[in-house]
């Protein structure tokens, strides 16, 4: 299709002008790429902000890497024994040089026909009694071992040794011991009339007491154990109580040696056990140090017939 001349001359003008606004935009468009957004972007992004890095810090490794030196336990605090916990075994086995103390006044037993074998099974106590009828020569050794220990003991004396031997018997006076009667000329009680009796149980009391300035009351303890119904009647008549024992040692005996007594009283020694011993064996004055550290080891007080009777 042709179209007029003027129509042509005005699309030729036409197109000359888009031509130059073409090539005036095809010249600007390099000048503009420095503030295209990606070229913003692009110099933005480099620089953080200095708090966000902060507020997200790396955890210290030295909080959790590194572990504290005093975490582990101290091994020495518990592990050592205080040594002092184990007592000392000398403390209760080592004599004393002191006299034997005062101890606290028992009750005086009540005076009857029955007799005594056994004391207060209540108590860890135990009777020490030492029969004097025969040599003295031991005597003083022994005495001198109650005393180093601290022990009361209770001596049973016949009048004819009283008469014989006085500074002893004042010596277990004034130490403290008990004295008991052990008849005059030691019989078999159990072959005497009511009339010998009395003699027997009334000479030894006179003795002891023109010896001793005391009373042998009120224990009596007939010779080799040997009594009746008669004759404990009888004692308790004059004022006596008849004690026998719970454990002999033996030490009578021909073939008794330290270590046969050790055994018989430690063999069947029980609370409130009265034990009958000898002054003149040389086998009981010579083991008695061991047989109260013995007992005392083993729980037992060594004390008078009057204490371990006591209620």
């Amino acid at each position: 299709m042709r179209h007029p001349p003027a129509l042509r001359s005005r699309l030729g003008q036409a197109l000359v002008l888009w031509g130059w606004v073409a090539l005036a935009l095809g010249g600007c468009a390099p000048a503009a790429a420095p503030v295209s957004l990606p070229a913003a972007v692009g110099t933005a992004t480099p620089v953080p902000s200095p708090t966000a890095v902060a507020a997200v810090p790396a955890p210290s490794p030295t909080a959790t890497c590194t572990p504290s030196p005093t975490v582990p336990p101290t091994s020495t605090a518990t592990a050592t024994p205080t040594p002092t916990a184990s007592p000392s075994p000398t403390a209760t086995f080592t004599p004393t040089s002191t006299a034997t103390p005062t101890r606290t006044p028992v009750p005086t037993p009540v005076v009857s026909a029955r007799e005594v074998l056994r004391g207060n099974p209540n108590r860890p106590w135990v009777a020490l009694t030492f029969d004097a009828d025969a040599a003295a020569d031991p005597a003083p050794r022994i005495l001198d071992t109650l005393k180093a220990y601290g022990v009361r003991a209770t001596f049973f004396i016949q009048g004819w040794w009283a008469d014989r031997h006085p500074d002893l018997v004042r010596r277990m006076v004034e130490e403290g011991h008990e004295i008991g009667n052990h008849s005059n000329t030691h019989p078999d009680f159990r072959t005497l009339t009511r009339e010998e009796i009395v003699r027997e149980l009334a000479d030894a009391e006179a003795i002891i007491q023109r010896v001793a300035g005391r009373t042998s009351k009120p224990f009596f303890r007939p010779p080799y154990s040997y009594r009746n119904q008669l004759v404990r009647e009888v004692a308790a008549e004059e004022g006596y109580l008849t004690v026998v024992w719970t454990i002999d040692a033996f030490d009578w005996k021909a073939n008794a040696t330290q270590e046969s007594i050790l055994r018989e009283v430690l063999d069947h020694v029980v609370p409130g056990a009265i034990i009958v011993l000898h002054v003149g064996d040389e086998n009981s004055a010579a083991v008695l140090p061991r047989l109260i550290e013995e007992l005392r080891a083993r729980g037992y007080e060594p004390v008078s017939l009057s204490e371990v009777l006591a209620p």
